[in-house]
């Protein structure tokens, strides 16, 4: 049975993975020229490796609940220079596939309320310390 329920909000949570160089293999099963260029950039300090995933903050009529989409990345991220641009090219625009997983789980959402959601880009500040953002 489907279950009338309102957004909270939307948006894109940023992380760093314990193991930038384990979470390229484990995303691409193998190393690429590009991967092996973003694991050196890391290492050097001139990049952050981070990870991003979509979540609905959806309240069911029991609470709001938070339900995420599975992490995308790692993508390098500038430790020089702003970072504002990368980051926000990564957030705009995805998500949009976390609505229909929401239906398949017995929610009610229409695709106007999940887009008139308030929207928010999440970063913790450890990370936020280590990136110029503008």
């Amino acid at each position: 049975m489907k279950t009338p329920s309102r957004v909270v909000a939307t948006g894109i949570v940023f992380e760093e993975p314990h193991d930038p160089a384990a979470a390229y293999a484990a995303a691409d099963g193998f190393l690429t020229p590009e991967a092996r260029q973003a694991i050196d950039a890391w290492r050097a300090g001139d990049a952050l490796l981070l990870t991003h995933a979509a979540f609905a903050e959806i309240d069911d009529g029991h609470g709001v609940r938070r339900w995420g989409g599975p992490p995308q990345g790692p993508h390098p991220v500038p430790t020089h220079g702003s970072a504002t641009a990368t980051l926000l090219g990564l957030a705009v625009g995805y998500g949009e596939d976390l609505l229909p997983a929401l239906g398949i789980n017995g929610l009610t959402i229409s695709r106007f309320d999940f887009h008139a959601a308030p929207r928010r880009i999440e970063l913790d500040e450890s990370i936020r310390r280590r990136l110029r953002l503008d």
